[in-house]
């Protein structure tokens, strides 16, 4: 899996070839933006749980549980951890667990701990299997650019569903995603080279006077090559399209728009 979150292309799968699937993606503690990444996980599994808003985790609960996560869960991947919800959820482990309209750190690893139960029975018996798995086939350029599109609108999806319920643009999302999606779904005519490159100029600017003044107000080798690394070129455009996205939400769904990010 790449960073961010899993699709449900998976459905079609076996339950054995889902957790085999799942535990071969990218782990947490290999994430360069983990903290980015739980976010928008966190924000998916509300709305799997279809979660109220009066229930929903304060931003402090879920940062105890991103630093959770982290600190004692780094070896799973993303993929893992809303696979082990999601069959929970409709009753594919050896138990199920009640969730009561909740997302709690103790439902969470209820379902972790019967999740890897089901794990090691399934790498067991992927072992035993007397024929090898065939190599994966490379998905034809056509295939493979209507998968990827697949996986970015349901990133835009998500995004939408947090605006409509939550009424803010969130802090953290997986910018690149959602903005290939409206690109690829002729939703940037409005944007030309010229007016991408202000953007890119300005928030260029920003960042690189941002990341001067904290150089010059470092005082530890750690917080200077964190103030170099934030006005990386990569960041910059991922900062750009973050500025586009929140742009287009704003232009279509301002009426569910009544605050400000409050972690921003």
């Amino acid at each position: 899996m790449n960073q961010n979150l899993p699709t449900s292309s998976t459905s079609v799968l076996t339950v054995n070839d889902q957790i085999i699937n799942a535990d071969k993606q990218i782990k947490i503690r290999e994430i360069s933006d983990p903290y980015v990444a739980l976010n928008a996980f966190i924000a998916k599994v509300l709305i799997l749980l279809d979660v109220k808003h009066e229930n929903k985790p304060t931003i402090e609960y879920q940062k105890v549980m991103i630093d959770g996560i982290n600190r004692y869960h780094g070896s799973h991947s993303i993929d893992e951890l809303y696979l082990a919800i999601e069959l929970n959820l409709n009753g594919k482990l050896k138990d199920k667990i009640d969730h009561y309209g909740k997302f709690t750190i103790d439902y969470f690893s209820s379902c972790l701990h019967l999740f890897n139960e089901e794990k090691k029975a399934a790498i067991l018996r992927a072992k035993t299997v007397a024929t090898p798995a065939p190599r994966p086939v490379e998905l034809p350029t056509e295939q493979k650019r209507i998968h990827d599109l697949h996986r970015d609108k349901s990133y835009w999806d998500v995004m939408v569903n947090f605006v409509k319920e939550q009424g803010y643009i969130p802090a953290f999302w997986d910018w690149s995603k959602v903005y290939h999606y409206l690109k690829e779904t002729g939703q940037l005519t409005d944007y030309s080279k010229e007016r991408l490159d202000k953007i890119y100029e300005e928030i260029s600017g920003k960042t690189k006077g941002n990341a001067s003044r904290e150089r010059m107000l470092s005082d530890t080798i750690g917080k200077m090559n964190f103030a170099t690394a934030s006005s990386s070129d990569e960041r910059i455009k991922d900062l750009c399209r973050k500025r586009v996205v929140e742009e287009i939400l704003t232009n279509q769904y301002s009426e569910y728009i009544c605050r400000a990010n409050p972690i921003q």
